[in-house]
């Protein structure tokens, strides 16, 4: 399930890399593990959680 996750995670940080997106998204993204519950993606970054959407990689407020 770990493993599962995790090869998940690297190709989602992947694919964002790849897109453009907004400055804030790109550092909090790059090189970081991306943690996925219940299809909301969330990354966790500097003891704060992001949530975006993977189809425009844009930060939901």
């Amino acid at each position: 399930m770990v493993a599962v996750l995790a090869e998940e995670a690297a190709e989602i940080a992947a694919r964002a890399e790849e897109k453009a997106k907004p400055k804030r998204l790109s550092k909090a993204t790059k090189g970081k593990a991306l943690l996925i519950f219940h299809h909301q993606r969330f990354c966790f970054v500097q003891n704060r959680y992001f949530l975006y959407d993977l189809e425009t990689q844009y930060e939901i407020k």
